[in-house]
């Protein structure tokens, strides 16, 4: 199918070629020529979404124009945080371990600076689910790993790449569906 689809856009190019049009060719490109010869590069990368990822700044309740976002926010992260553990992660469904959260303005901008006593900056995740996410993100194969660099950078969020690749990879959605 990939190849398939590749050729497709082939297929469609006119007199010039546009790469902006054939974004699965640049997927492949990128798998085979960089990912694969420097992965730790990547993992590496992939590993800097989750310390300041997009999913884990929240809207300060305290904050009355807030209250509202964070409610849409725990309605569609508090799913995608526990999917993303117990699926891609191996914990096991229903356990406690959370990731860390920012909330409002000025804790986010403190987590997010780097300083003396933050030296890498981003959120303090617990150690066990930080080491689960590097033990899975190195198991990726190149091209698995490509398109978790990819989803982690469009979405700048390590939980939505991670909820995509392991719905790709297995077919179990978000909240265990098919």
């Amino acid at each position: 199918p990939l190849a398939m689809a590749v050729a497709s856009e082939w297929d469609a190019q006119g007199t010039h070629l546009r790469p902006a049009q054939m974004p699965l060719m640049t997927l492949c490109c990128t798998a085979i020529d960089q990912v694969a010869s420097q992965p730790t590069s990547h993992r590496d990368g992939v590993m800097g979404y989750l310390r300041n990822d997009t999913t884990c700044y929240w809207a300060d309740t305290n904050v009355a124009g807030d209250r509202a976002l964070r409610r849409r926010q725990s309605t569609a992260w508090d799913g995608l945080h526990e999917s993303t553990t117990s699926g891609a992660l191996g914990f096991p469904v229903g356990h406690d371990l959370r990731p860390a959260f920012a909330v409002g303005e000025g804790e986010a901008l403190s987590l997010g600076r780097r300083s003396a006593s933050n030296p890498t900056s981003g959120l303090p995740h617990p150690p066990l689910l930080v080491s689960r996410a590097r033990r899975w993100v190195d198991s990726l194969d190149a091209w698995t790993l490509a398109a978790l660099y990819s989803a982690c950078a469009e979405s700048k969020s390590f939980f939505v790449g991670a909820a995509l690749i392991h719905e790709a990879t297995t077919g179990v959605a978000a909240g265990g569906g098919r």
